[in-house]
């Protein structure tokens, strides 16, 4: 009978074992969600940091090319002001060599 006893006891030993293995790997898979779950939290956060930073960088890119736009048009209308001056003289100089001929 001693022995049947003992038996008992040890599976219901081995039960209590593995409702103890069993619990620990619960709380071990639960506080391993918490930490991915924390770190996935931390990501979304770097992620919506980059986010931003990217955001800025691109929106001053944008007003650099807008600046760059009005001097290459400021400098297009000099150089054809220039441009049509010159023409201008060339054309009076023209008329005054051609008068010079003449007479």
């Amino acid at each position: 009978m001693m022995v049947a006893t003992a038996a008992t006891i040890d599976s219901a030993g081995d039960g209590n074992m593995k409702w103890y293995q069993s619990r620990n790997r619960k709380a071990q898979v639960e506080k391993d969600s918490e930490m991915s779950c924390d770190s996935f939290h931390q990501l979304a956060e770097a992620i919506g940091r980059f986010t931003e930073v990217y955001k800025r960088v691109e929106e001053g890119k944008q007003r650099q090319m807008v600046e760059l736009k009005k001097q290459i048009m400021h400098f297009t209308k000099d150089l054809e002001i220039e441009r049509m001056k010159l023409l201008m003289k060339s054309q009076v100089q023209f008329g005054k060599w051609k008068r010079l001929k003449i007479n």
